[in-house]
């Protein structure tokens, strides 16, 4: 398979991992929805109730398992092309958002660091060498 997916371009493998992801999701809504229904017993109200308990503490089990930032190869690329011109700004945002990768982070929504990576990203090699 990966020698495959070596070969493939990058729109193959985007359409590939979008369909690995969709069958992933799908399996995924099948085990909540057994989940759901060992709860569903009860009036609709009660139901209801322990359905929103039970996706919130998902929800809050997720969030502290899985970090809302990762470094990004582009992320420490843009901060080292601008700490080799004098501007340390990036090194130093990207240094406190790291701290804590689990926070919700307020004053650096506007950089977008959890979203996916740019386009222009996909070409960024990494050395170990340098």
């Amino acid at each position: 398979i990966s020698e495959m997916y070596d070969r493939m371009t990058i729109p193959e493998k985007q359409e590939q991992d979008r369909a690995r992801w969709t069958e992933w999701i799908g399996k995924y809504r099948e085990r909540l929805q057994l989940e759901i229904q060992v709860e569903n017993s009860g009036s609709a109200e009660e139901v209801k109730t322990r359905i929103a308990i039970i996706e919130a503490e998902r929800r809050e089990i997720m969030r502290t398992r899985n970090p809302k930032f990762v470094l990004r190869n582009y992320m420490a690329e843009n901060a080292i092309k601008a700490a080799e011109k004098g501007d340390f700004t990036e090194v130093n945002r990207l240094q406190k958002l790291l701290t804590d990768p689990y926070a919700e982070w307020e004053e650096f929504s506007e950089f977008k660091y959890d979203a996916l990576p740019p386009s222009w990203s996909a070409g960024i090699c990494v050395s170990c060498s340098s």
